[in-house]
C-alpha cells in the first residue's frame, strides 16, 4: 500500500478540499503551509522551492515550484512522490523521448491520485479521472510500457512536468554514474500555466473539519497552530512561526555538486567552478527581451589519449563537384591573350619590350572570371546524448560524424577556409566547443583523430552554439561569404531550455547570425525530431533530412546557395539584430 494511502500515516485519510472545484495558486506568505500538506501527501518531508521553471516539477525528494503554482499541481506531484513514480530505474528509460515522458506524466499522475482518492480533494479526483480514458496503471513499469507504445495523451500543465535528470541527482549514492540515457527527459506540452480559481474559506474550512479530531503527530499538531488551531502557545512553544520538518533540506548529493551526465569529461576539459569563455545573451519570449550574459561558451580539445585510429577520408567526387561551384566570385586574369579590358600593366610592359625588339604584343588583355573561392563555412557538430535512448543511437551518431568528415575533408581540399568544431551543454554556465579544426590549420591526420575521439554526451542548448559559431565566424573566417552548417537533430534542449523557449531562442540565434550576413543549413541523419519542431525552429532557414552521408551530394548545392542568397539579401538590409559576445 502506498504512504499517502496509509490510514496511519497520518489523521488526512479524508478529502481535504472536497467541495472545491479548484485551487489557488500558492501565495508566498503560505508556502510553509502547503509545504505541510504535500509531507503529509507524500508520507515524508518535502521541502517547496522556488525555481525560475515554468512548471512545477519533483527530484523525488522536493517539489520545485514556480511563481503563482497551483495548488493542485504540488498535490499532484506530492501523490507521485508517494506512488513511487520517480524511481531512477524507471525514469531514465524516458529521458530520450519527450512524448513518452509526456504520456508517463499522465498515466502516474492518474495512478497516484486514484491510490490517494481517501486523502485528496475530490476535485482534484475527479480532474485525474480525464487525464486519459484507458484503465489506471498497477505500477510505475507499467505505465512506462505503456507510455511507449500506447496512444495516451500527454498530462496537462495543471499536472506539472517531470525532470528525470533532477531526479537522479537527488538520489542514489554520489558515485551513480548517469548514463546517455538520462539526458533528455519530458514535459508537459504547453508552457503556461493554468491558473486555477478557488475558495480560500472552503479549503479552511475542510481542513478545520479534519483537523476536530486529536492530532497525535508532529506535522499534523503543527499545521493546526498555523491555523489557528490548539492551544495557546506558551512558554517555548515557536507558535505561529516557521516550522523546520526535517532540521535539513535534503541533500542532492555529491556534496551540492552535481554529476553531470554520459561519459566523464576528458581532462582538458576539467575546470573548477565555472568555465570561463564567452558570454552569451539568450531570448526569453516570456519577456520579449534578451537575457543579458546568460550563456557562457567555452572552447575545448577532445581527449584524444585512447583514440587510436583517426576518421577516414572517403573520397566523395559527387560531394567535390556540387561544392566546387559554391563560394565562387570574381577574379581578375591579367596578361591574357584576350579579354574584357586592356591589362594596363601588361600593355606597359608591351611597350617597353618592343623598344628592346623582342615584345609579344599577345598578351596585354585582362579578364573578369568567377575563379576565386572566397567561402568561409563552419561545420558544428551536435555532440550531445540526444541519440542515447533512441534505437541504433551509436550507428546514428557515426553516420553523422561521417558527414562531418566527409564535408570538412572535401572543403579543404576545394581550399575553403572551414572549421569544424563539436559541441554540447551542461547547462547555460557550460557550453563547450570542441575544436576538431580551425579557419588557420588543415583537416590533417591530427583533426581526423580529434573528430574520431567525440562521444554524444550532455545536452544540446543550440542558441548559444549558434551565437558562438557566428562570432568565430566573423572575426576568424576573413571571407565574403560566410555560412553555418548544423550537423545534428535540429532539437535544442538543456536544464531550464526546453519547448517554445528553446525553440524561439534558437530561432532568434539564426535570426541574428543571417542578419550579419552568415547562410545557415540544418544536416540531419535519421532524425526522430517531430516535424513541428523542426520547422518551428528551422524553418526560415535551409534544412535536409538525409538516412545516409553519401545522400548529402544531390541536397549540398541546392541548400547551401540558398542559405548563402537568405544572408546575402539580409545583410544588405542588415537590421541590426545581434546578440555580441562577451570575452
Amino acid at each position: 500500500m502506498l504512504h499517502g494511502a496509509s490510514k496511519a500515516r497520518s489523521p488526512m485519510n479524508i478529502p481535504l478540499l472536497g467541495g472545491v472545484t479548484d485551487t489557488p495558486a500558492v501565495p508566498a506568505p503560505h508556502r510553509a503551509r502547503w509545504e505541510l500538506i504535500a509531507s503529509a501527501i507524500a508520507g515524508r518531508p518535502t521541502p517547496l522551492t522556488s525555481t525560475d521553471s515554468v512548471l512545477a516539477y519533483s527530484d523525488g525528494a522536493g517539489i520545485f515550484t514556480p511563481r503563482d503554482c497551483p495548488v493542485h499541481t504540488i498535490m499532484v506531484q506530492a501523490a507521485m512522490i508517494a506512488a513511487g513514480s520517480f524511481t531512477p530505474a524507471g525514469v531514465r528509460l524516458l529521458a530520450g523521448r519527450r512524448g513518452s515522458a509526456d504520456r508517463y506524466l499522465s498515466l502516474e499522475a492518474r495512478r497516484a491520485i486514484h491510490a490517494l482518492a481517501e486523502v485528496l480533494p475530490s476535485a482534484l479526483v475527479d480532474r485525474a479521472a480525464t487525464l486519459h480514458a484507458g484503465r489506471v496503471s498497477e505500477s510505475p513499469a507499467e505505465s512506462l510500457t505503456r507510455a511507449r507504445s500506447d496512444r495516451i495523451p500527454g498530462a496537462p500543465p495543471w499536472c506539472g512536468t517531470i525532470r528525470p535528470l533532477k531526479m537522479l541527482w537527488s538520489g542514489g549514492s554520489s558515485t551513480s554514474e548517469v548514463t546517455d540515457l538520462d539526458l533528455r527527459e519530458g514535459s508537459a506540452a504547453s508552457d503556461t500555466l493554468a491558473e486555477l480559481g478557488g475558495d480560500d474559506d472552503a479549503d479552511r474550512s475542510r481542513i478545520l473539519e479534519l483537523l476536530a479530531a486529536p492530532l497525535t503527530n508532529p506535522l499534523a499538531t503543527k499545521l493546526a497552530q498555523m491555523l489557528g488551531m490548539g492551544t495557546t502557545p506558551g512558554d517555548g512553544d515557536d507558535g505561529g512561526q516557521e516550522f523546520n520538518i526535517s532540521g535539513s533540506r535534503p541533500g542532492r548529493g555529491n556534496g551540492g555538486k552535481r554529476r553531470a551526465p554520459g561519459h566523464n569529461p576528458p581532462p582538458s576539459a576539467t575546470r573548477p567552478g565555472k568555465p570561463e569563455g564567452w558570454r552569451y545573451d539568450e531570448w526569453s519570449h516570456h519577456t520579449a527581451g534578451y537575457r543579458r550574459g546568460w550563456c557562457t561558451v567555452s572552447e575545448l580539445l577532445p581527449d584524444t589519449a585512447t583514440t587510436a585510429d583517426p576518421c577516414p577520408v572517403p573520397t566523395d567526387v559527387p560531394l567535390r563537384r556540387q561544392l566546387a561551384r559554391l563560394g565562387l566570385t570574381d577574379a581578375r586574369h591579367r596578361r591574357r591573350p584576350d579579354g574584357d579590358v586592356l591589362d594596363i600593366t601588361a600593355l606597359t610592359d608591351y611597350a617597353v619590350e618592343r623598344r628592346r625588339g623582342f615584345a609579344d604584343g599577345r598578351r596585354v588583355y585582362e579578364a573578369r572570371r568567377r575563379t576565386h573561392r572566397d567561402l568561409g563555412v563552419f561545420v558544428l557538430l551536435d555532440a550531445s546524448g540526444s541519440t542515447g535512448s533512441q534505437a541504433g543511437a551509436s550507428e546514428v551518431f557515426e553516420a553523422q560524424r561521417e558527414l562531418t568528415g566527409r564535408l570538412t575533408a572535401t572543403l579543404d581540399e576545394l581550399g575553403d577556409r572551414v572549421a569544424t568544431y563539436a559541441f554540447y551543454s551542461r547547462g547555460r554556465d557550460d557550453v563547450r566547443f570542441l575544436r576538431v579544426k580551425d579557419f588557420h590549420s588543415r583537416y590533417d591526420r591530427a583533426a581526423q583523430l580529434r573528430l574520431a575521439a567525440l562521444a554524444p554526451t550532455g545536452y544540446t542548448r543550440l542558441g548559444a552554439a549558434v551565437r558562438h559559431a557566428t562570432h568565430v565566424l566573423a572575426t576568424q573566417a576573413g571571407t565574403a561569404s560566410t555560412l553555418l552548417v548544423v550537423v545534428g537533430d535540429g532539437l535544442p534542449y538543456d536544464e531550464g531550455y526546453e519547448h517554445t523557449y528553446a525553440q524561439q531562442d534558437t530561432r532568434r540565434a539564426l535570426t541574428e547570425a543571417v542578419s550579419r550576413g552568415v547562410g545557415c543549413a540544418c544536416v540531419s541523419l535519421r532524425s526522430a525530431t517531430r516535424p513541428d519542431v523542426i520547422d518551428a525552429v528551422w524553418g526560415h532557414v535551409a534544412q535536409r533530412a538525409l538516412e545516409r552521408p553519401q545522400e548529402l551530394a544531390r541536397h549540398v548545392r541546392p541548400m547551401f546557395r540558398h542559405a548563402l542568397a537568405e544572408a546575402a539579401a539580409s545583410k544588405r538590409q542588415d537590421t541590426g539584430t545581434g546578440s555580441p559576445a562577451v570575452a
